[in-house]
């Protein structure tokens, strides 16, 4: 629910969000929303074209930058997990985010949620202690825009769900498609689903969130 009212919000809208599990350890929950620029030439909208191509290169961006710059402004230190999501493009920044966090010692990214993302390339160079639950629409034409399978590893679980929603806008929605297949995939009962689940448990049971809010934009 948060993912999606980070996503109808402005552009570059982000929240970094603190909750402490039962084990009282605080951890900290990005969203990350996707693409809302459609022009091609360099703006200072970081949720551009121009950042999808460049984050599919396995390259960093302006978005992830911001999101950092956000999660040091919210206060996460370098040791509380840290849980990424991202629907589309936020997703490809929350994977890069995770591998280029994970390189520095900057943050201690341990899972990764994505909807409607094209992670198949970005994924590989994941190190293999960031867990990652990839959602995806086999009617969605973006999470398979970089024609690949997304790797068949231990630490990475996809699921595909058929949501024809009847248009290609809906087909990509949050509410409208990755909300039911991200609730469908937890009574699914599959044992790498399960796995994921039980290992998130502590970002997701709290009762208490204290939640920043970030509008992240690229200057020239």
């Amino acid at each position: 629910d948060s993912l999606a009212l980070r996503d109808s919000g402005v552009a570059g809208e982000i929240s970094v969000a603190f909750v402490v599990g039962a084990d009282g350890v605080r951890r900290a929950i990005v969203d990350i929303p996707g693409t809302k620029s459609w022009d091609p030439l360099p703006n200072h909208n970081v949720t551009s074209v121009g950042t999808d191509i460049t984050a599919l290169a396995d390259r960093s961006t302006s978005y992830e930058q911001g999101v950092f710059e956000a999660m040091s402004a919210a206060g996460v230190r370098a040791d509380e997990p840290v849980l990424l999501v991202g629907h589309s493009e936020g997703g490809i920044v929350a994977v890069n985010a995770a591998r280029d966090a994970s390189a520095s010692g900057r943050y201690r990214v341990t899972h990764v949620v994505t909807a409607g993302s094209p992670i198949a390339g970005v994924a590989k160079e994941l190190p293999d202690d960031v867990q990652v639950l990839a959602l995806e629409n086999a009617a969605d034409v973006v999470p398979h825009l970089d024609d690949g399978a997304n790797p068949d590893r231990p630490n990475i679980t996809t699921v595909t769900a058929n949501e024809q929603r009847g248009s290609v806008g809906a087909d990509h929605s949050i509410t409208e498609s990755y909300e039911p297949i991200a609730t469908a995939a937890q009574f699914s009962c599959n044992n790498s689903v399960d796995s994921f689940m039980s290992s998130v448990s502590d970002f997701l049971d709290s009762p208490n969130i204290e939640t920043h809010v970030f509008t992240v934009q690229r200057t020239y």
